[in-house]
């Protein structure tokens, strides 16, 4: 006759699973911070790169723009005028500032005012603000709604911009919401004084527009373009452009900014 043993089984107590969810529970307070955490940095770390990018495209783009035809500017030096319906089937280089020189050309092809009125490299917005060229783009395709701009003109400056973004873009694209307004706040009053070298009409230290100029998603860009000359007797016509171009994001509650400089010869010496 076989015998049969029965094995009895104890499950967990009440108590002790109250003492293993405190224990998980402990266990996930300490941990959920740094994954967290790694998160928002992983975050950080993808919109640093892509302003940087931006940042990189929109130099190159601008130097792409940079048409140039004969390096003489002398007097008497006669080249094929694209704008022949204007200015006659040629015209002459040398110090003449009512016609339009080869150089910067905005995003419809045409000659950039800046081309005509260099500034020395001293010299500031308040010495000659025709030599400045500057405009607050959202990071949108081309032909897109941009709350940046009015009729394709850029709010502040009245300017066409220089800068086609892709169609096929479709990532941290610049959105405006509710009272966005196209300035950018800053504390650093050499941003808004007309005679710093650092000055841009598109910022402004007012801090009851603070929030309103970091009411947005995405990325907005701030091209900055100087046309420069390098010595007072020499013709006037730009031998060099100084290009500044700030990429502007918002994450966290703060305005974040990513910044190329780079200088394009044009006409050279």
């Amino acid at each position: 006759m076989g015998v049969t043993l029965i094995k009895k089984l104890k499950g967990f107590s009440l108590v002790e699973l109250l003492v293993s969810m405190t224990i998980l529970l402990i266990i996930m307070s300490f941990s959920l911070p740094v994954f967290i955490s790694s998160g928002e940095k992983i975050k950080k770390t993808e919109l640093s790169e892509m302003a940087k990018n931006i940042a990189f495209f929109t130099v190159e783009y601008i130097r792409s723009r940079n048409v140039n035809y004969q390096n003489n500017p002398g007097k008497g030096s006669i080249i094929d005028a694209k704008y022949g319906s204007t200015y006659g089937t040629s015209y002459t280089l040398g110090n003449d500032s009512y016609h339009y020189y080869p150089g910067l050309v905005d995003i419809n092809g045409d000659p950039l005012v800046i081309n005509v009125n260099p500034s020395l490299p001293y010299q500031t917005y308040n010495d000659k603000p025709q030599s400045f060229y500057s405009v607050l783009q959202g990071f949108v395709p081309f032909g897109a709604s941009d709350a940046n701009l009015d009729n394709g003109k850029d709010k502040t400056t009245n300017l066409i911009p220089l800068v086609k973004y892709s169609k096929n873009i479709s990532k941290n694209l610049f959105k405006a919401k509710g009272t966005y307004i196209p300035k950018i706040y800053t504390n650093d009053v050499k941003k808004t004084n007309p005679n710093s070298p650092d000055y841009d009409p598109h910022y402004t230290n007012d801090a009851s527009l603070m929030k309103s100029t970091m009411n947005y998603e995405g990325f907005r860009i701030l091209t900055r373009i100087i046309a420069r000359k390098r010595y007072t007797s020499d013709p006037e016509h730009v031998q060099f452009y100084d290009v500044l171009v700030r990429v502007f994001w918002v994450y966290g509650g703060k305005e974040y900014s990513y910044e190329v400089a780079n200088q394009i010869m044009t006409w050279g010496d």
